[in-house]
């Protein structure tokens, strides 16, 4: 699966059934594997999907980033756009994602390798809130679009609850 891939991203989760399907894209690729690190938004751009150009979002607007096994779009669960002729590797970077170990307490910032998600070139431990701003590092399968944006919008809501008054919107 090359990098730029698109694909559009039905909802599993029953909250997000009737939405317009999530679009994602592929940042990054391990090397004979389904192992991709891909760009997540809650909805595709205006057009995808028709097979006429569509423009490719900014990656700035993602809801979520994460290191992901790539199989749902493999096996063809997730309808494919194809590789985007806008897709520039560099505006797409994934150097680091979060991870917290099965039964752990303690985040770790992994560093990942430019050229195979998988391989793990550093770490260092950090706190909830800079978890929060990092990719996840779990490779989830087909549930993981859904859970992923269920945790973010949990977060931020407990931010906002344990924000001071006078910092809340």
């Amino acid at each position: 699966m090359p990098e730029g891939s698109t694909f559009l991203v039905p909802w599993r989760d029953v909250d997000r059934q009737d939405m317009p399907p999530g679009f994602l894209v592929v940042a990054r690729r391990a090397p004979r594997t389904a192992a991709v690190a891909v760009y997540l938004f809650d909805h595709a751009p205006d057009g995808a999907g028709t097979g006429r150009p569509y423009p490719l979002p900014d990656p700035a607007d993602a809801v979520a980033r994460a290191r992901m096994s790539g199989l749902r779009m493999i096996e063809g669960s997730w309808p494919t756009l194809g590789v985007h002729p806008d897709f520039r590797r560099d505006d797409w970077t994934f150097d680091e994602v979060a991870w917290r170990p099965y039964g752990g307490r303690q985040w770790v910032a992994i560093r990942l390798d430019d050229r195979n998600v998988l391989d793990e070139v550093g770490r260092r431990e950090i706190d909830d809130d800079e978890a929060l701003m990092l990719p996840s590092g779990d490779l989830e399968g087909d549930t993981w679009p859904a859970l992923v944006l269920k945790e973010r919008e949990e977060a931020r809501v407990r931010r906002e609850l344990d924000a001071p008054w006078s910092d809340r919107r």
